[in-house]
């Protein structure tokens, strides 16, 4: 992608027929799926539907952050849960690490469910929810000062 169609791809995201709100709202929908493990467009367009957020705001906050956040994020949630969970966060990653090693017939297993992945998506929930949050309300900002610009 060009610096040319990043520019244009910006001016069409504030450029979107909503409030502010609105689209500060879908987007940030949109960055706690991403970041959030398993979660996507579907999910997206399924949550910012029943909020009444704007979709298209959501779906450009998904895929701006879906698999890449996840894993850059994956050190602050291990950090996040181990600590809410009395887990070393280091421990913590290399049982993810290693569970993908064990095949699916443990997938459900209680050592897996409760040592591993509890302490994980409770780490990315809250470490997602912070980023989204912020993101809200710099969006919200950014909006609704290029609103007034526009008027």
């Amino acid at each position: 992608m060009s610096i040319q169609q990043l520019k244009k791809w910006i001016l069409k995201f504030f450029s979107i027929d909503d409030t502010p709100h609105h689209i500060a709202g879908g987007a940030a929908v949109g960055f706690f799926l991403g970041i959030t493990p398993g979660e996507g467009i579907l999910a997206t367009i399924v949550t910012t539907s029943i909020l009444r957020f704007n979709r298209t705001a959501g779906i450009a906050g998904v895929l701006a952050t879906n698999m890449w956040m996840t894993v850059v994020t994956l050190p602050l949630a291990a950090a996040v849960g181990g600590a809410l969970f009395g887990v070393d966060s280091k421990s913590l990653i290399n049982q993810f690490d290693q569970s993908y090693q064990l095949g699916w017939q443990h997938i459900l297993s209680k050592v897996l469910l409760m040592d591993v992945a509890l302490p994980l998506l409770t780490g990315f929930v809250i470490v997602a929810g912070i980023i989204s949050l912020a993101f809200y309300f710099i969006l919200l900002t950014l909006l609704i000062r290029h609103k007034i610009k526009v008027n």
